[in-house]
């Protein structure tokens, strides 16, 4: 172990999912959004091409990165346009949740976006691509400040959040009303079978041992549960464009980035059956955003939610999905969909 401007970190030279020995990817990287202390680097595996940053924080001083982190905050409310709110509500009668109050006209876009992958991708995500489950209980890990669990609770879910960061758990506590779960996936207690689906979105990029941490999940997850989790592309085209600039590569937070073959394969090592597993594009527009600004100066304060997208952020975007269209891996994020089975 030794020090980086304060934080306790240790050199791991091989690929923590093969063991080849990693070669030099990037260098002399510092935090862009968040100030966090030390100098970071990442390396790739020549052989299964997993990246992960090095050296590695030490578990204990994991929170000195996450000083003034977003999830710290309650969500600030954002308007919804009608469009995009009908959008929603048909994505969830698609996957099966209370129609009642539907028109037929809603029930008409329910139809379409199940047959147009790029919508249903962008408005299913709601749910996290979760059927509906009267009184299932669902955990979410990593659930931050608890938005996404008073969503599902009001679909009718009973929800349990886990949240590794003391203070984002507190504002979960007291904006969702749910119970929240502190402490990291990989060493905490969930007990066995009890969840009918767990998902952790934009999370296994920042647990430190990834194939523990769904062996945590498939333990948790009752037989036939379903598992539904969203990480970084890091065979995107966002990181072959932008490179180091790359708004996803997050230093020194994000200590995994995946291709889909090496998430496929983690979560198979640890038990679960993968059912779906895609790339998508949705977020090229942001990611075009804030990689271009950190490519100009370097930095990006990502409290400011006021910035509009750009012709060029949308032009990304939309040649993004013709590209994602013929070459599968390009999107900015993997999209897995897996289950428990019976014997597991």
């Amino acid at each position: 172990m030794r020090r980086n401007e304060g934080v306790a970190v240790r050199d791991v030279p091989a690929c923590p999912l093969c063991e080849t020995q990693g070669r030099e990817l990037y260098r002399d990287l510092r935090d862009r959004y968040w100030d966090a202390p030390g100098t970071w680097g990442f390396l790739e595996c020549p052989r299964c091409r997993h990246i992960w940053l090095n050296p590695l924080p030490e578990p204990e001083d994991i929170p000195k990165l996450y000083g003034s982190y977003y999830t710290h905050r309650p969500p600030v409310p954002t308007d919804v346009s009608p469009s995009r709110a009908l959008a929603i509500r048909a994505a969830f009668v698609g996957l099966g949740y209370d129609s009642a109050a539907l028109t037929s006209v809603d029930r008409q876009v329910a139809w379409w976006l199940r047959h147009v992958p790029p919508l249903w991708d962008a408005f299913a995500r709601e749910a996290r691509f979760l059927p509906a489950s009267p009184g299932g209980i669902l955990l979410d890990v990593g659930c931050g400040e608890g938005s996404f669990l008073r969503r599902m609770g009001d679909l009718g879910w009973r929800v349990v959040g886990l949240e590794p960061d003391p203070r984002a758990a507190a504002v979960a506590r007291s904006g969702s009303g749910a119970d929240i779960i502190e402490g990291p996936i990989e060493g905490t207690d969930l007990g066995r079978a009890r969840f009918d689906a767990i998902t952790m979105i934009h999370v296994i990029e920042h647990v430190r041992d990834p194939i523990a941490a769904l062996r945590a999940v498939c333990s948790a997850l009752k037989p036939g549960g379903t598992f539904a989790a969203l990480t970084p592309n890091a065979e995107g085209r966002g990181h072959r464009v932008f490179g180091s600039a790359w708004f996803h590569l997050d230093p020194p937070r994000h200590l995994h980035l995946f291709r889909s073959r090496n998430l496929r394969s983690v979560a198979e090592r640890a038990g679960l059956s993968v059912k779906r597993l895609w790339t998508s594009p949705l977020d090229a527009l942001r990611v075009h955003h804030v990689s271009a600004a950190l490519r100009a100066r370097g930095r990006f304060d990502l409290r400011d939610m006021s910035w509009a997208p750009t012709l060029r952020d949308r032009a990304f975007r939309i040649a993004e999905y013709g590209i994602a269209a013929v070459r599968r891996e390009a999107g900015e994020e993997i999209v897995l969909i897996a289950t428990k089975g019976e014997a597991a």
